[in-house]
């Protein structure tokens, strides 16, 4: 499979490891201001894949299938990327259209957690100057529900925009005796529809 980056629709906003480089207005309310290696939610898959592959992604075991199988994620690693080691992008499978409606990128740490606090950190402040007085910032903590010995902990920075849509930046701090004990950095990146279905789980 290869993705393509498309040229910047509205505007963009590039979310950096090293170097958290912002495209953007002093104020962004829309969640389709924001992209993931040039991909908006709303966006078609369509454009980034060709048919099949999106058939055979979301019928490979890799793919995860949320609760009655309303939405999937299609997990892609590619080298072409120029900032995210993973992008993660959320569709409903029964869409003729595939509109993507969540995308995230990940960063893995290994075992070093601080790297990963001080990498939310940097991020958060940067998008604290973009997002609008309506957006709500949320900071939190949680043990790993999928760990079942409680010792893996996720640390979260929520914006939640007006209309429910929101955008994520969560810290892994996994246990070393978890099965995957790398800690990592996702940002996401969620459509109003697929927040309130993930609220609602």
């Amino acid at each position: 499979m290869k993705l393509t980056i498309e040229l910047m629709k509205r505007l963009s906003l590039y979310l950096f490891l090293i170097l958290f480089a912002l495209q953007a207005p002093s104020q962004a309310d829309d969640i389709r201001d924001f992209q993931i290696e040039g991909i908006s939610i709303g966006d078609s898959l369509l454009d980034f894949f060709s048919r099949k592959e999106i058939i055979d992604n979301i019928n490979s075991e890799s793919t995860f299938e949320y609760k009655d199988r309303k939405f999937v994620q299609i997990g892609t690693s590619k080298n072409s990327f120029e900032i995210y080691e993973i992008v993660g992008l959320i569709i409903k499978p029964n869409d003729k259209d595939f509109i993507i409606y969540g995308i995230s990128g990940q960063f893995s740490f290994g075992d070093e957690i601080e790297k990963c606090y001080t990498k939310q950190n940097t991020i958060s402040k940067d998008i604290d100057d973009l997002v609008g007085e309506n957006t709500k910032k949320i900071e939190w903590d949680a043990k790993y529900k999928q760990d079942a010995t409680g010792k893996s902990k996720v640390k979260y920075i929520d914006y939640q925009f007006k209309d429910s849509s929101e955008i994520r930046i969560i810290c892994y701090d996994m246990s070393k005796d978890f099965h995957d004990p790398n800690d990592a950095l996702y940002v996401a990146v969620n459509s109003i529809e697929f927040s309130e279905f993930l609220i609602n789980l």
